[in-house]
């Protein structure tokens, strides 16, 4: 059972997510997400200092999450049919989290000019990139050379983000049959089989 304080940070943090998802970070006020969360700005500073550690918590949730399921992948070997698990988790990861999207652009417009939110994000990526870049070394992905696999990883990252963008601008589920389609595609261009 959650704590008062805790139900107050949670109730605090869906609003944002909810008005940042909705308005943007830069539209959004503090009196609005307190307004939403049913809370006086007192109880919103108690938990955070400012708008921006509230966003900063709720990238940090998700990249935290994100974490998770690149450990688990991680967690069953690197080799070339964990790329197959990265695109079930990436799969499941476009189907669960539709509000988080808009959220989620946010935050790398903010990585643009914000040290700290690029810094946050910054890593995550750069071991999702690693993970994938690894998965490439495995002998059954054929022999490429360092340089070709972490290009190779960029290009399946980059893949993924855009998935992402597509699943926020149509709104359907289509991608996630479209994600394992690009995967076994690239699959077969590196490696030469499905």
């Amino acid at each position: 059972m959650q704590d008062r304080g805790e139900l107050t940070r949670s109730s605090i943090k869906m609003a944002g997510l909810t008005l940042f998802s909705k308005q943007g970070y830069r539209q959004t006020s503090v009196s609005q997400i307190c307004a939403a969360a049913g809370m006086s700005k007192g109880a919103f500073y108690h938990h955070f200092p400012s708008k921006s550690d509230l966003f900063n918590q709720l990238l940090n949730d998700w990249l935290a999450d994100v974490k998770v399921e690149i450990e688990a992948i991680k967690d069953q070997g690197e080799s070339l049919a964990g790329l197959d698990r990265l695109a079930r988790a990436f799969t499941e990861l476009l189907r669960t989290s539709g509000a988080q999207l808009p959220v989620l652009l946010e935050f790398w417009q903010a990585a643009g000019s914000d040290d700290e939110v690029r810094t946050a994000a910054g890593g995550p990526y750069r071991d999702f990139q690693k993970l994938v870049s690894d998965m490439l070394a495995h002998p059954d992905a054929g022999r490429l050379p360092l340089r070709e696999r972490d290009a190779a990883a960029r290009v399946l990252v980059a893949m993924g983000i855009g998935m992402l963008v597509l699943r926020m601008l149509e709104g359907s589920d289509v991608q996630a049959k479209d994600t394992r389609k690009a995967i076994r595609i690239f699959k077969y261009g590196i490696v030469g089989r499905k």
